[in-house]
């Protein structure tokens, strides 16, 4: 096998046009995290956050601050091989914290079950009245029997020729 590489290699050779390589060079190990990864579109909201798994996450970029982001604006989730999460928004990458909305004053607050006397009683559906057409019962009202399509034909029938016969006898 060395001698037919060897062979092979010495009759069907070239030596390159340009003896630089043509392979671009490796990315950085941080651009491999964001073209090896699963990229999901989201749109921000009102309050700059994003909706994401069930969470909602702010963008915070390098320094530690809060990114803010224009309402409806397209954020692109980077979830990487290893779980991680992070975020692409203007081409700028940010890492994601997930954001807990404080209670107002009229909600719980953290950790605290809401008692019976704070929350309000649950709204029943309106009842009708015992006299209200609904509570009457089909049996107590029956229904004038339908007259039979038939009978009725053949009846109408007779009728006018009973008012023709009448009428012939009148004329004559």
């Amino acid at each position: 096998m060395p001698g037919f590489i060897a062979e092979f290699n010495a009759r069907f050779a070239v030596d390159p046009a340009d003896p630089e390589p043509a392979f671009r060079p490796a990315p950085s190990l941080k651009d491999l995290e964001c073209i090896i990864c699963f990229k999901q579109e989201r749109k921000a909201t009102n309050g700059s956050t994003i909706s994401f798994a069930s969470h909602t996450y702010k963008l915070i970029d390098q320094k530690g601050n809060v990114a803010l982001l224009l309402p409806k604006s397209n954020v692109t989730v980077l979830t990487h091989l290893d779980g991680s999460l992070s975020a692409l928004y203007q081409d700028k990458p940010f890492s994601l914290k997930e954001f807990h909305s404080k209670p107002s004053s009229g909600e719980e607050k953290a950790g605290q079950v809401p008692s019976q006397s704070q929350s309000k009683p649950a709204r029943r559906s309106p009842v009708p009245g015992q006299n209200h057409p609904w509570r009457s019962s089909l049996k107590e009202k029956p229904r004038p029997p339908k007259p039979d399509p038939v009978e009725s034909y053949f009846a109408m029938k007779d009728k006018n020729s009973q008012i023709r016969l009448q009428k012939l006898y009148a004329e004559t």
